[in-house]
Protein backbone atom coordinates (compact mmCIF):
# COMPACT_ATOMS: atom_id res chain seq x y z
CA UNK A 1 0.00 0.00 0.00
CA UNK A 2 2.81 2.31 1.07
CA UNK A 3 4.28 1.73 -2.31
CA UNK A 4 0.75 2.43 -4.17
CA UNK A 5 0.71 5.71 -2.77
CA UNK A 6 4.09 6.82 -3.25
CA UNK A 7 3.29 6.02 -6.72
CA UNK A 8 0.60 7.99 -6.68
CA UNK A 9 1.78 10.89 -5.35
CA UNK A 10 4.58 10.90 -7.87
CA UNK A 11 2.82 10.25 -11.00
CA UNK A 12 2.44 12.93 -13.74
CA UNK A 13 0.75 12.69 -17.12
CA UNK A 14 1.07 14.96 -19.87
CA UNK A 15 -0.25 14.88 -23.54
CA UNK A 16 2.41 13.47 -25.91
CA UNK A 17 3.82 16.39 -28.00
CA UNK A 18 2.58 15.78 -31.96
CA UNK A 19 4.73 17.37 -34.85
CA UNK A 20 4.20 20.53 -36.80
CA UNK A 21 3.60 22.54 -32.91
CA UNK A 22 4.68 23.23 -29.96
CA UNK A 23 1.90 20.64 -28.36
CA UNK A 24 2.30 18.40 -30.98
CA UNK A 25 -0.74 19.51 -32.43
CA UNK A 26 -3.17 18.63 -29.73
CA UNK A 27 -5.99 21.14 -27.79
CA UNK A 28 -4.88 22.53 -24.56
CA UNK A 29 -6.63 20.14 -21.59
CA UNK A 30 -5.74 19.61 -18.37
CA UNK A 31 -2.83 17.96 -17.04
CA UNK A 32 -2.01 16.03 -13.75
CA UNK A 33 0.29 16.27 -11.49
CA UNK A 34 1.64 15.42 -8.04
CA UNK A 35 -1.61 14.08 -5.66
CA UNK A 36 -3.84 14.14 -9.88
CA UNK A 37 -5.83 17.12 -9.25
CA UNK A 38 -6.78 18.50 -12.65
CA UNK A 39 -5.26 21.96 -13.73
CA UNK A 40 -7.35 24.21 -16.59
CA UNK A 41 -7.04 27.36 -18.61
CA UNK A 42 -7.75 30.30 -16.82
CA UNK A 43 -9.41 31.53 -19.73
CA UNK A 44 -12.66 29.46 -18.54
CA UNK A 45 -13.33 28.53 -22.14
CA UNK A 46 -12.89 25.00 -21.51
CA UNK A 47 -14.16 24.21 -18.35
CA UNK A 48 -16.31 21.39 -17.80
CA UNK A 49 -20.45 22.12 -17.70
CA UNK A 50 -19.85 19.93 -14.07
CA UNK A 51 -17.49 22.78 -12.98
CA UNK A 52 -19.63 26.39 -14.43
CA UNK A 53 -21.69 27.98 -12.32
CA UNK A 54 -25.59 27.33 -12.50
CA UNK A 55 -27.60 29.49 -14.92
CA UNK A 56 -31.73 29.23 -13.76
CA UNK A 57 -33.57 27.99 -16.12
CA UNK A 58 -37.05 29.51 -16.92
CA UNK A 59 -39.25 26.70 -15.67
CA UNK A 60 -36.88 27.15 -12.42
CA UNK A 61 -37.29 31.24 -12.57
CA UNK A 62 -41.21 31.13 -12.91
CA UNK A 63 -40.96 28.24 -10.09
CA UNK A 64 -39.57 30.97 -7.65
CA UNK A 65 -42.01 33.56 -9.11
CA UNK A 66 -44.87 31.26 -7.92
CA UNK A 67 -43.24 30.24 -4.05
CA UNK A 68 -42.66 33.89 -3.17
CA UNK A 69 -46.12 34.10 -4.11
CA UNK A 70 -47.91 31.61 -1.79
CA UNK A 71 -45.36 32.33 0.75
CA UNK A 72 -46.81 36.04 0.30
CA UNK A 73 -50.09 34.55 0.42
CA UNK A 74 -50.19 32.41 3.35
CA UNK A 75 -48.17 35.75 5.20
CA UNK A 76 -51.63 37.95 4.39
CA UNK A 77 -53.85 35.22 5.28
CA UNK A 78 -52.03 35.11 8.65
CA UNK A 79 -51.89 38.38 9.57
CA UNK A 80 -56.26 38.13 8.15
CA UNK A 81 -56.81 35.59 10.82
CA UNK A 82 -55.19 37.45 13.77
CA UNK A 83 -56.84 40.53 12.76
CA UNK A 84 -59.62 38.70 12.67
CA UNK A 85 -59.48 37.50 15.72
CA UNK A 86 -58.98 40.45 17.42
CA UNK A 87 -62.07 41.91 16.10
CA UNK A 88 -63.81 38.87 17.57
CA UNK A 89 -62.38 39.43 21.08
CA UNK A 90 -63.69 43.22 21.12
CA UNK A 91 -67.07 41.90 20.20
CA UNK A 92 -67.27 39.26 22.84
CA UNK A 93 -66.70 41.97 25.15
CA UNK A 94 -69.49 44.71 23.81
CA UNK A 95 -71.78 41.79 24.00
CA UNK A 96 -70.81 40.75 27.75
CA UNK A 97 -71.11 44.26 28.16
CA UNK A 98 -74.41 45.05 26.79
CA UNK A 99 -75.64 42.04 28.66
CA UNK A 100 -75.17 43.60 31.80
CA UNK A 101 -76.82 46.89 30.79
CA UNK A 102 -80.18 45.54 31.99
CA UNK A 103 -79.37 45.17 35.52
CA UNK A 104 -78.76 48.66 35.49
CA UNK A 105 -81.79 49.53 33.26
CA UNK A 106 -83.86 48.09 36.08
CA UNK A 107 -82.22 49.96 39.52
CA UNK A 108 -83.11 52.93 37.14
CA UNK A 109 -86.74 52.16 36.86
CA UNK A 110 -87.14 51.25 40.10
CA UNK A 111 -85.39 54.83 41.11
CA UNK A 112 -87.68 56.28 38.75
CA UNK A 113 -90.32 54.87 39.60
CA UNK A 114 -90.17 56.02 43.44
CA UNK A 115 -89.33 59.64 42.28
CA UNK A 116 -92.33 59.57 40.55
CA UNK A 117 -94.34 58.44 43.49
CA UNK A 118 -92.06 61.45 45.65
CA UNK A 119 -93.78 64.06 42.86
CA UNK A 120 -97.46 63.21 43.17
CA UNK A 121 -96.54 63.33 47.11
CA UNK A 122 -95.23 66.58 46.52
CA UNK A 123 -98.06 67.93 44.29
CA UNK A 124 -100.72 66.88 47.02
CA UNK A 125 -99.12 68.56 49.85
CA UNK A 126 -98.35 71.40 47.83
CA UNK A 127 -101.99 71.66 47.21
CA UNK A 128 -102.80 71.36 51.10
CA UNK A 129 -100.43 73.83 51.92
CA UNK A 130 -101.87 76.46 49.18
CA UNK A 131 -105.35 75.25 51.14
CA UNK A 132 -103.74 75.97 55.11
CA UNK A 133 -102.16 79.38 53.49
CA UNK A 134 -105.50 80.87 52.24
CA UNK A 135 -107.12 79.60 55.54
CA UNK A 136 -104.98 82.01 57.76
CA UNK A 137 -106.43 84.82 55.70
CA UNK A 138 -109.87 83.44 55.15
CA UNK A 139 -112.16 81.76 57.64
CA UNK A 140 -112.42 78.18 56.52
CA UNK A 141 -115.01 75.97 58.07
CA UNK A 142 -114.63 72.09 56.86
CA UNK A 143 -117.56 70.16 56.02
CA UNK A 144 -118.31 67.47 58.96
CA UNK A 145 -120.37 65.40 56.59
CA UNK A 146 -117.35 64.57 54.74
CA UNK A 147 -114.61 64.29 56.71
CA UNK A 148 -114.55 60.79 57.36
CA UNK A 149 -115.29 60.19 53.41
CA UNK A 150 -112.00 62.21 52.90
CA UNK A 151 -110.17 59.96 55.32
CA UNK A 152 -111.03 57.15 53.55
CA UNK A 153 -110.18 58.19 50.82
CA UNK A 154 -106.86 59.70 51.22
CA UNK A 155 -106.15 56.10 53.19
CA UNK A 156 -107.25 54.14 50.17
CA UNK A 157 -104.77 56.44 48.13
CA UNK A 158 -102.18 55.49 50.42
CA UNK A 159 -102.97 51.76 50.28
CA UNK A 160 -103.14 51.79 46.16
CA UNK A 161 -99.90 53.55 46.79
CA UNK A 162 -97.60 51.22 48.58
CA UNK A 163 -99.85 48.40 46.70
CA UNK A 164 -97.92 49.73 43.51
CA UNK A 165 -94.96 49.81 44.91
CA UNK A 166 -95.07 46.78 46.61
CA UNK A 167 -95.70 45.09 42.45
CA UNK A 168 -93.36 47.40 41.14
CA UNK A 169 -90.36 45.89 43.27
CA UNK A 170 -91.88 42.33 42.64
CA UNK A 171 -91.60 42.66 38.62
CA UNK A 172 -88.64 44.87 38.85
CA UNK A 173 -86.79 41.54 41.20
CA UNK A 174 -88.20 39.44 38.32
CA UNK A 175 -87.15 40.98 35.78
CA UNK A 176 -83.72 41.24 37.09
CA UNK A 177 -83.32 37.81 37.99
CA UNK A 178 -84.54 36.87 33.90
CA UNK A 179 -81.72 39.56 33.04
CA UNK A 180 -79.14 37.56 35.30
CA UNK A 181 -79.91 34.64 33.72
CA UNK A 182 -79.69 35.37 30.05
CA UNK A 183 -76.27 37.26 31.16
CA UNK A 184 -74.75 33.68 33.23
CA UNK A 185 -76.05 31.84 30.34
CA UNK A 186 -74.01 34.33 27.78
CA UNK A 187 -71.01 34.37 30.13
CA UNK A 188 -71.05 30.77 29.77
CA UNK A 189 -70.62 30.37 26.24
CA UNK A 190 -67.93 33.01 26.07
CA UNK A 191 -66.36 31.69 28.12
CA UNK A 192 -66.40 28.21 26.84
CA UNK A 193 -63.21 28.00 24.39
CA UNK A 194 -64.10 24.15 23.79
CA UNK A 195 -67.52 24.67 22.17
CA UNK A 196 -67.40 23.97 18.61
CA UNK A 197 -69.92 22.89 16.09
CA UNK A 198 -72.23 25.60 14.66
CA UNK A 199 -74.83 23.06 13.43
CA UNK A 200 -75.70 22.07 16.94
CA UNK A 201 -73.10 19.27 17.22
CA UNK A 202 -71.20 17.99 20.09
CA UNK A 203 -67.80 19.53 21.38
CA UNK A 204 -66.09 17.46 19.23
CA UNK A 205 -67.53 18.64 16.10
CA UNK A 206 -69.73 15.38 15.28
CA UNK A 207 -73.58 16.24 14.19
CA UNK A 208 -75.07 19.56 13.34
CA UNK A 209 -74.63 21.12 9.78
CA UNK A 210 -71.44 23.01 9.52
CA UNK A 211 -69.49 21.52 12.03
CA UNK A 212 -66.02 22.22 13.08
CA UNK A 213 -63.27 18.89 13.22
CA UNK A 214 -61.39 18.62 16.22
CA UNK A 215 -58.12 19.86 16.99
CA UNK A 216 -56.84 16.17 17.14
CA UNK A 217 -58.13 14.77 13.84
CA UNK A 218 -57.39 18.69 11.86
CA UNK A 219 -53.75 18.10 13.25
CA UNK A 220 -53.32 14.67 11.86
CA UNK A 221 -55.33 15.40 8.61
CA UNK A 222 -52.76 18.57 8.11
CA UNK A 223 -49.41 16.82 9.09
CA UNK A 224 -50.96 13.55 6.28
CA UNK A 225 -51.94 16.07 3.51
CA UNK A 226 -49.55 18.82 3.95
CA UNK A 227 -46.06 17.01 2.47
CA UNK A 228 -47.96 16.67 -1.23
CA UNK A 229 -48.20 20.35 -1.02
CA UNK A 230 -45.27 21.60 1.35
CA UNK A 231 -42.27 23.40 -0.78
CA UNK A 232 -38.96 22.10 -0.38
CA UNK A 233 -36.50 23.88 1.97
CA UNK A 234 -39.74 26.32 2.95
CA UNK A 235 -38.75 25.61 6.72
CA UNK A 236 -41.35 27.88 7.99
CA UNK A 237 -44.35 27.10 5.90
CA UNK A 238 -45.48 24.22 8.67
CA UNK A 239 -45.36 26.48 11.30
CA UNK A 240 -47.21 29.62 9.13
CA UNK A 241 -50.01 26.79 8.57
CA UNK A 242 -50.50 25.01 11.73
CA UNK A 243 -51.03 28.97 13.27
CA UNK A 244 -53.41 29.73 10.17
CA UNK A 245 -55.25 26.39 11.15
CA UNK A 246 -55.47 27.19 14.86
CA UNK A 247 -56.74 30.62 13.93
CA UNK A 248 -59.54 29.70 11.50
CA UNK A 249 -60.39 27.23 14.41
CA UNK A 250 -60.86 29.14 17.12
CA UNK A 251 -62.44 31.71 14.54
CA UNK A 252 -64.99 29.07 13.79
CA UNK A 253 -65.53 28.44 17.77
CA UNK A 254 -65.88 32.71 18.32
CA UNK A 255 -68.39 32.91 15.91
CA UNK A 256 -70.52 29.99 17.02
CA UNK A 257 -69.96 31.80 20.65
CA UNK A 258 -71.31 35.11 18.76
CA UNK A 259 -74.45 33.21 17.38
CA UNK A 260 -75.39 32.28 20.71
CA UNK A 261 -74.88 35.11 22.36
CA UNK A 262 -76.78 37.30 19.74
CA UNK A 263 -80.11 35.03 20.45
CA UNK A 264 -79.83 36.01 24.12
CA UNK A 265 -79.38 39.15 23.34
CA UNK A 266 -81.93 39.64 21.03
CA UNK A 267 -84.41 39.22 24.11
CA UNK A 268 -82.37 41.25 26.33
CA UNK A 269 -82.21 44.19 24.00
CA UNK A 270 -86.25 44.15 23.59
CA UNK A 271 -86.38 44.09 27.35
CA UNK A 272 -84.25 46.70 27.54
CA UNK A 273 -86.08 49.00 24.96
CA UNK A 274 -89.36 48.52 26.93
CA UNK A 275 -87.34 49.72 29.90
CA UNK A 276 -85.99 52.48 28.33
CA UNK A 277 -89.57 53.58 27.45
CA UNK A 278 -91.18 52.72 30.70
CA UNK A 279 -88.26 54.90 32.45
CA UNK A 280 -89.24 58.08 29.79
CA UNK A 281 -92.67 58.06 30.70
CA UNK A 282 -91.78 57.96 34.31
CA UNK A 283 -90.06 60.76 34.01
CA UNK A 284 -92.66 62.97 31.90
CA UNK A 285 -95.15 62.16 34.94
CA UNK A 286 -92.71 63.03 37.63
CA UNK A 287 -92.30 66.03 35.44
CA UNK A 288 -95.46 66.80 34.97
CA UNK A 289 -96.21 66.47 38.52
CA UNK A 290 -93.28 69.09 39.66
CA UNK A 291 -94.57 71.44 37.50
CA UNK A 292 -97.99 70.99 39.42
CA UNK A 293 -96.21 71.16 42.62
CA UNK A 294 -94.14 74.57 41.87
CA UNK A 295 -96.86 75.93 40.40
CA UNK A 296 -98.91 75.65 44.19
CA UNK A 297 -95.80 76.87 45.74
CA UNK A 298 -95.85 79.69 43.44
CA UNK A 299 -99.82 80.79 44.19
CA UNK A 300 -98.98 80.45 47.89
CA UNK A 301 -96.25 83.64 48.08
Amino acid sequence: MSNYNNYNNNYSYSRPQGPGSSNGGYSNGPSYSGAGTPNYPNNGTNIPNSYRQHEPTEEEEEFDIIRSKIMETKQESLASTRKTLGVLAETEDKAARTMEQLAQLNRAELNMDIIENTAAVATESSSKLRTLNKSIFHIHIGNPFTRKKRRQEELERKQLQLEHERKVKEEMLRKDQESRKRVEDSAKVLANSELMGAGGGDPNGNGGSGGLISNKYRSKLSQAERGRYTLQGDNEDPQVEDEIDGNLNMIGQSVNRLRQVAMNMNEELDQQNQAVSRISNQANSAHAQIGIAQFHLNKIK
